[in-house]
């Protein structure tokens, strides 16, 4: 008997549950790294060290195992992923020493690392093929809802609940074997390929065309993934200084109103062009690193302190938009993948790197002093971005995003056959790499499809639907922005 799906529709929301369940599981810890502190008598730098061992692991996990989904496909791989995720938990609900919690965390970020590339894809593969875009809002949006919710959740169970460090992951227990019984039933989009070694090895660089924008956006990338990382790791710490109380849910808003105010500025970010939004992401982090320094200043302010976190939080949501967009409009699409491995490796160095020198630098100097250096670090940051922005228009790629204007439209011609080599009769849609939708038709009475228009160049998914809604849509990365022959299974 053969298997039940999720519905294209069910699948994609709950491919977007699982991306923010990810998340939430990563920034839940931040509620409970000062309580560890006082149980277990470790140093600040040792805080952070932890919180680093998640962002290493991740970014190794990111770069190694980015496109293992389109060759095994994307259910193997989520549920490895999951897998992994549950171990982590458990080493944390069982820690009884910082080593489980180093233990925990390298797990955790080689699982969140893991998934992350798999959902991306999966929500391009099940995305409305009427909206498209929606699969980008989502990767945009999700990490960051996740993020918040996770740090304001943990906060609430560890200052209302029994047995916060374990009852935080057992309640997250819960939630990803929810997660892996929806995944087994999600439908699979991907043809199973020959496992071969260079699917592990990734793919660095900078070409040419992208070094000016990849320089200018440079300092916004190092400023708003080293304030997440501070206050992924030290900002419930110093908002408890701040309060002068153990009042671990309101310890733990800084990371919420950092990480949600991001959230809503980077889906409301979305369709605007990317050096406006890098601009705006910039202004708002001057803006929200005043006000947060004022807040943690001499004539300190909680009140000051959480508004400019929030403010802040726009320019972090921004930033991260406005960075990624830069760069990656300004390259060629054929080296796109590399020149995104490459924002991977300074994002995730930014994020964990800076917050272990804070963390060695307290003992010293104290945790207000090192915030007051780190905030005026980010903002020095910010200011250069902003100039850098304004002052350097890079040229726009040499893209074969579009076909010279004499040039031949780029088809993509084929058929489409069930098992036994028959037609189907079928619906097609094309979208390109960023979710966007570059053509659609159906097939004719010999199952062959020529979808024109298709002009955005690199990787593109094709969607198959059966009219007779026999199986699952079928989802098949193709060459997009050139003319070829491409015959499916379904």
């Amino acid at each position: 008997m053969s298997r039940r799906h999720l519905s294209r529709g069910g699948g994609f929301a709950a491919l977007g549950l699982v991306l923010g369940l990810f998340f939430f599981a990563a920034a839940a810890p931040s509620a409970l790294y000062a309580l560890y502190q006082a149980q277990w008598r470790y140093s600040v730098t040792t805080l952070t060290a932890v919180f680093a061992v998640y962002a290493i692991a991740l970014l190794v996990a990111l770069l190694t195992t980015g496109s293992l989904s389109d060759v095994v496909g994307r259910r193997p791989v989520l549920l490895v992923a999951i897998g992994a995720q549950l171990v982590a938990l458990v080493l944390f609900a069982a820690a009884d020493g910082v080593g489980w919690l180093f233990a925990a965390r390298a797990v955790q970020g080689v699982a969140t690392g893991l998934a992350t590339s798999v959902l991306s894809a999966g929500l391009v593969d099940l995305a409305p093929p009427e909206r498209p875009s929606t699969a980008s809002v989502v990767t945009t949006g999700g990490p960051t809802t996740g993020q918040a919710l996770g740090a304001v959740g943990a906060g609430a169970l560890v200052q209302f609940a029994p047995a916060p460090t374990v009852l935080v992951y057992a309640v997250m227990i819960v939630g990803f074997l929810a997660c892996a019984v929806a995944v087994w039933f999600l439908p699979e989009p991907v043809t199973r390929r020959p496992l071969r070694v260079g699917v592990f090895v990734p793919r660095v660089g900078l070409p040419r065309e992208a070094r000016p924008a990849f320089l200018a956006a440079a300092p916004c990338v190092i400023a708003v993934w080293a304030l997440s990382g501070l206050h992924l790791s030290l900002g419930p710490s110093l908002a408890g200084v701040l309060l002068g109380s153990g009042d671990r849910l309101l310890s733990a808003l800084v990371v919420t109103l950092l990480t949600g105010c991001g959230a809503v500025a980077a889906v409301s970010g979305r369709g605007r062009p990317p050096r406006t939004v890098l601009v705006a992401g910039c202004g708002f982090l001057l803006l929200g690193m005043a006000l947060t320094l004022w807040g943690i200043g001499p004539t300190a302010s909680v009140t000051v302190f959480y508004v400019g976190t929030g403010v802040a939080g726009l320019g972090f949501g921004l930033g991260l938009l406005g960075t990624v967009s830069t760069v990656m409009t300004a390259a060629p699409a054929a080296d796109r993948a590399r020149v995104a491995a490459t924002m991977f490796v300074l994002a995730y160095l930014s994020f964990g790197l800076p917050a272990v020198a804070a963390g060695a630098a307290t003992p010293t100097f104290g945790l207000r002093t090192v915030a007051m250096v780190y905030g005026l670090a980010v903002g020095v940051l910010a200011l250069v971005a902003l100039v850098a922005t304004l002052v350097v228009r890079p040229a726009p790629a040499p893209a074969a995003d579009a076909p010279a204007a004499d040039a031949p439209c780029p088809t993509l011609r084929g058929h489409v056959r069930d098992a036994e080599g028959g037609a189907v009769d079928a619906v097609l849609t094309l979208v390109d790499r960023h979710g966007r939708q570059v053509a659609c038709g159906t097939t004719d009475h010999d199952g062959g499809f020529a979808l024109a228009g298709a002009t955005a160049a690199g990787t593109g998914i094709l969607v198959v639907r059966r009219r007779d809604g026999d199986r699952a849509p079928t989802a098949v990365s193709v060459a997009v922005g050139q003319t070829v022959t491409h015959d499916v299974v379904v």
